[in-house]
């Protein structure tokens, strides 16, 4: 596993679970293979390709779509602005999506496989869950095929 200011940063691995070190290179080595963000996600796929569970891999999920909002424009960062009259703009505000490892459509579940979960995923997840989706986060392939088990 690499590190980065300490954080352990979860290594990428190839379709056959072998450890990517350039990821970049990779890609353009490999245009028509997949990768993995964790040896653990692999497991779980490698998993249900063996046992030919139904399922899509990485389906792009639209919690929010784009949409078109009011703000003030940034008021001036200079010492000398006198500017104190900020005026009204229009905004884009970007969709907000969210990608799950797996769906199983049999169930109609997503399955999230997670090394460990950063501020940005839990209030992802969040909207997931309040956007009525049906969902679940696992650990380890044993927490998955125990899931699988219970669905």
């Amino acid at each position: 596993m690499a590190r980065y200011r300490g954080r352990v940063i979860i290594s990428k691995v190839d379709e056959f679970g072998d450890k990517i070190k350039n990821l970049k290179e990779w890609v353009i080595k490999n245009p028509n293979s997949i990768h993995f963000d964790s040896y653990v996600e692999w497991e779980v796929w490698n998993y249900i390709q063996e046992e030919d569970i139904p399922h899509l891999y990485q389906p792009k999920i639209d919690l929010f779509p784009s949409i078109s909002t009011q703000e003030f424009e940034q008021p001036r960062q200079t010492k000398n602005s006198n500017d104190t009259k900020r005026k009204i703009k229009t905004v884009m505000q970007r969709s907000i999506g969210y990608t799950p490892d797996f769906y199983l459509p049999n169930f109609d579940t997503y399955v999230e496989v997670k090394g460990f979960a950063e501020d940005v995923f839990k209030l992802r997840w969040k909207l997931f869950k309040l956007k009525g989706y049906k969902g679940f986060i696992v650990y380890s392939l044993d927490e998955f095929k125990q899931l699988y088990k219970q669905l």
